[in-house]
């Protein structure tokens, strides 16, 4: 919490992609968040129509915008997430790690890959 309030401004939307942490990250904060809805838990991923939705807001997203995640909790789910990973890992770059806990950022719009 301490890095976001001090890495990022209040215009900076949050997208909280952790599986196992249920605090209500961009309340805590306060940050706007990036998706539809603060889901708080990616538990709720057994519905492939939520991954969709929420890999479209971050394709939406604009700097600026972090993503909160640990990936390594999400491998034994890889399929499920697949285009969720995808979407981050294309559009934002890694800034920060805490344990597993990872922090990436939107890469500017002249930083972005070609679309294939």
């Amino acid at each position: 919490m301490d890095y976001l309030r001090q890495h990022t401004t209040s215009d900076t939307r949050v997208a909280h992609l952790l599986v196992e942490h249920t605090s209500a990250i961009t309340s805590e904060i306060p940050r706007l968040t990036q998706l539809p809805v603060d889901s708080n838990c990616l538990g709720m991923y057994h519905i492939p129509s939520l991954v969709a939705r929420d890999a479209t807001a971050l394709e939406n997203s604009t700097d600026p915008c972090v993503v909160l995640w640990d990936p390594t909790s999400l491998t034994a789910r890889a399929t499920e997430y697949s285009r969720l990973f995808e979407t981050v890992r294309r559009l934002f770059r890694f800034e920060t790690r805490f344990g597993s806990l990872e922090v990436w950022r939107r890469r500017p719009e002249r930083d972005q890959p070609a679309p294939h």
